[in-house]
């Protein structure tokens, strides 16, 4: 696993497509409707006749309630209040050196609830924390997803916890199995006083997905993004996942905290699952031919819950020569019958200004009608029209797993790099180990030994041609403020290296008097290195030295792969879920052409602009898109990234 941040590989792109083809298949809402009756709104939603609340009502029955409904100015909707009294509460009863109060699903709620293995879910969420919360040092956990059955079960596989400390932070916590580890923190600060969406989607499955969005409403400022397109979402025997949300916090630590109010508003939790495409169908008749008056028509039926619908018509035709008794015009009328029912018209293609013309679809169609009729006059008399239709192509239901030849689970017309493991990327540069031109290599400064002796400062450089991701070490870096005064030194190292762009970055100092060495790390392209060694105890030093290990770094066989990689870190899409249009935050400072791509689930480029001049925004409209999962790609010459946008319903 791990925390993607300038490149994200072609490669697990194209496995979006050929894994991640989804449907969007139910959508559970839980929306305050203002005071009074809380808790039944709950578990009508939750657990329907069941009780899906963790809350400390009974020992702390004077107070009642830990959570009720209040109207919010900020959102203009009510909201749900969670309640935590440091002195009063507890854990239900049970336990007494925590305190819970959280909502969950559980075995009594609706399936569509529950996570099974090789499910998608998307939970979303708002929360707002007091400006003044204060957490525990131990734990203060506002959602987990836990598994329900087997081994594994009493360690909750994902954690979102605030933790106190310097600084306080907001922690992402991830159990692969009873053992738990931080996958990414952020200050809690950015979270204090403000409203924020959480969007988390996961996949569940030994070899699973797991994606975190946390953005600021206000703004839609991104406060927190973590990814994962390869890591076990699953727990040994467990029956299904499920999400809790609310405040869960230890005692152990009591003095560092106060009652507590946290808001949460609008849980949404959508299933999806898989969907078999590539099926086909054909029309009767076909060709569709018409002659005289009227119009003849074409018709074909599909099975249950198709959608996602694609075909093309051709050769429609026009004759204006010859008598006027012959002459016509073909004109296609298309309509379907939706998944609801209702029978929708999608358009009318007139040869005066199309000769072929491809048909898309969105959502579920039960049938597809077309007729062709003469427009000039209505009356071809006795001269035959005639259109030909390719097959419906459309998605339904489960499918068989794509042809994959080399078993690297990207499908063989989407391979990369062809009979290799198109996810093995060791260097982490996006492109796959088996067509990564990236060789590992060593170069020596010039002065390995760099000394200095006298006022002012000695220094070395080394040239490097096409390499990458460089690391080297410094050792003997002293001082000695003993003695006698001409002898005093303290030494300091500062080092500065031109990236792929050109430009002059510093590192260090690094000084003596607090340190014997260093090590280097500097990802991305860097064409120089120089490291300045220098007295600044007195300035005037006697003979000081260090030592400089081999440059270890990565030569390619063309420069500037990567102009700027940590520019590439802070390129968003937002916001997420989006319904008309959304944003794509660009690095203005890297000097090579960006293009944008947005691709549906079925791999189709439906967007795609290649900016000249550097911008720092692109608006770009999807209003016309159906709803379901894109893939915004930003890529320029060797690096790319990907982001996963969910366009909601209008």
């Amino acid at each position: 696993m791990r925390l993607l941040a300038s490149c994200f590989s072609k490669v697990l792109l194209l496995v979006s497509f050929s894994l991640f083809t989804q449907e969007l298949i139910s959508q559970t809402l839980l929306s305050a409707d203002g005071p009074g009756n809380t808790y039944e709104l709950i578990e009508s939603v939750l657990a329907p006749g069941y009780n899906p609340i963790e809350v400390p009502d009974c020992s702390h029955g004077t107070f009642g309630r830990h959570i009720d409904e209040v109207f919010d100015n900020e959102l203009q909707s009510n909201v749900f209040r969670f309640f935590i009294h440091r002195d009063q509460d507890d854990d239900r009863c049970i336990n007494f050196d925590r305190q819970r109060n959280e909502i969950k699903s559980y075995d009594q709620s609706p399936d569509n609830l529950l996570g099974i293995e090789g499910e998608t879910v998307i939970y979303s969420w708002k929360f707002k924390l007091d400006a003044g919360f204060q957490p525990s040092s131990s734990f203060t956990h506002l959602h987990q997803i836990k598994a329900v059955g087997g081994s594994e079960s009493s360690m909750p596989q994902i954690t979102l916890t605030a933790r106190a400390g310097s600084p306080e932070n907001l922690e992402l916590r991830y159990a692969e199995s009873n053992t738990q580890l931080t996958l990414a923190t952020a200050p809690l600060s950015d979270f204090k006083g403000v409203w924020v969406e959480a969007t988390e989607t996961i996949t569940y499955g030994e070899t699973g997905s797991y994606e975190l969005s946390l953005n600021r409403i206000s703004d839609n400022a991104s406060l927190f993004y973590y990814q994962d397109p390869a890591i076990r979402m699953w727990k040994t025997g467990a029956e299904f996942q499920r999400p809790k949300w609310g405040i869960y916090r230890s005692l152990n630590n009591s003095a560092q905290l106060r009652d507590e109010v946290v808001l949460f508003a609008d849980f949404s939790v959508e299933e999806i699952v898989s969907n078999n495409c590539g099926l086909s169908s054909s029309f009767s008749p076909n060709p569709l031919t018409h002659a005289g008056t009227g119009a003849n028509s074409t018709h074909v039926s599909l099975p249950a819950n198709s959608e996602n619908i694609n075909f093309t018509i051709t050769g429609i035709n026009s004759r204006t020569n010859g008598p006027s008794s012959k002459h016509y015009s073909e004109l296609v009328k298309v309509s379907y019958v939706n998944g609801s029912g209702s029978t929708i018209s999608y358009g009318s293609y007139s040869a005066s200004n199309v000769s072929d013309v491809n048909i898309d679809i969105p959502g579920q169609v039960q049938s597809i009608s077309l007729s062709l009729e003469d427009e000039l006059d209505g009356n071809t008399g006795s001269t035959q029209m005639s259109i030909s239709l390719s097959n419906v192509s459309y998605c339904q239901g489960n499918g068989e797993p794509c042809s994959d030849a080399d078993n690297d689970g990207v499908c063989d017309g989407n391979d990369v790099c062809p009979g290799s493991d198109d996810l093995q990327d060791a260097d982490g540069d996006g492109i796959p180990d088996g067509c990564d031109d990236c060789q590992d290599v060593s170069n020596s400064f010039p002065n390995s030994n760099l000394s200095h002796s006298g006022t002012g400062s000695s220094s070395t450089s080394i040239n490097l041609a096409n390499q990458e991701n460089i690391s080297f070490s410094i050792s003997g870096i002293g001082s000695k403020t003993k003695g006698k005064s001409d002898s005093r030194y303290i030494e300091e190292v500062s080092i500065s290296y031109l990236d792929g762009t050109g430009t002059l970055v510093n590192l260090g100092p690094f000084s003596g008097s607090n340190q014997n060495s260093a090590n280097i790390d500097i990802n991305g392209a860097v064409s120089q290195i120089t490291v300045n060694l220098r007295d600044i105890y007195d300035g005037d030093a006697p003979n000081i030295s260090i030592s400089l290990s081999a440059i270890s770094s990565c030569q390619t066989s063309s420069s500037n792969r990567f102009a700027n990689p940590d520019e590439w870190e802070d390129i968003k899409a937002y916001p997420n879920p989006f319904r008309e249009e959304f944003i794509v935050s660009l690095p203005i400072n890297d000097p090579t052409p960006i293009e944008i791509q947005v691709y549906d689930m079925l791999g189709h480029v439906i967007y795609q602009n290649k900016l000249i001049a550097k911008q720092k925004y692109v608006k770009i409209p999807g209003e016309e898109w159906s709803p379901g999962l894109y893939f915004i790609k930003v890529f320029s010459p060797g690096k790319h990234k990907v982001i996963r946008l969910l366009k909601a319903e209008n």
